[in-house]
């Protein structure tokens, strides 16, 4: 492992707080009594209260254990981070198993080890990835139409321009309010006799054959309503959700 630089500046900080308000937090040592966490409250002040943790034995004790102790510190750089999940994986740890044994996310450890240590992207990892990056389409519950940015309202989809009201005693939505602050600049169409022909803007469009619709077979759950979704193929880059109902059995 690599020795502990000390900044200075912190240790001056930690002698002006334990005189003014004790010491907060104790040094931790190893069952050998070497300093885990704390080597600038030990340069602060020698005597620091200090605790002995006789479960850490070993360099890879140390080092998970400044990992679970540290990581989610803001002062901790991200070298800092490299540094630890390296040491683990060159000292024999897989992804899988520096994941289990600090605790951290499979991605957190994907992310900071190196690009020598840790191979290809993990399968589930690149499915989530490109989850999160391909816009999702919902139809929604009133026109049909699908969007990629619907609203969740009772267990049902909608597009911004049909969210329901919401129900008394309930607080407007940013939709609505922003909706009933605008004035209504829809153009009422100017009536038509019947001799009157259609111009060719007015003409309806044919409607394009609707694409055939594929079962990827990847489910969703909502984590709001605990509705599950499976997840359709309608076209490229056009996906919707289909509820998924489970036939009860025969009494």
């Amino acid at each position: 492992m690599e020795e502990t630089t000390i900044d200075m500046d912190l240790v001056e900080e930690l002698r002006k707080s334990k005189r003014k308000f004790g010491a907060l937090a104790p040094i931790i040592l190893d069952k050998h009594g070497n300093i885990v966490e704390g080597h600038h409250r030990n340069r602060a002040d020698p005597t620091w209260p200090r605790i002995t943790y006789d479960n850490i034995q070993t360099d890879e004790d140390r080092v998970l254990h400044a990992i679970a102790f540290n990581w989610h510190r803001r002062e901790k750089s991200e070298a800092w981070k490299k540094n630890m999940l390296s040491w683990l994986a060159k000292h024999g740890n897989t992804i899988d198993q520096i994941t289990e044994k600090t605790g951290l996310s499979k991605r957190s450890v994907y992310n900071y080890l190196p690009a020598e240590l840790k191979g290809p992207e993990p399968e589930e990892l690149s499915r989530a990835r490109l989850a999160r990056k391909e816009p999702q389409y919902i139809n929604c519950e009133v026109c049909g139409i699908a969007t990629n940015s619907p609203y969740h309202v009772n267990g049902k989809f909608y597009c911004d321009k049909h969210i329901p009201a919401s129900p008394p005693g309930i607080e407007p939505t940013t939709q609505e309010r922003r909706r009933a602050e605008q004035p209504n600049t829809e153009s009422v169409p100017e009536p038509r006799t019947a001799e009157a022909p259609l111009s060719e803007s007015d003409k309806p469009e044919a409607k394009a054959p609707k694409p055939e619709a594929i079962d990827t077979g990847l489910g969703i759950t909502c984590g709001e309503c605990n509705q599950t979704f499976t997840l359709i193929h309608v076209a490229k880059n056009l996906h919707r959700l289909q509820k998924i109902t489970i036939a009860e059995a025969p009494s």
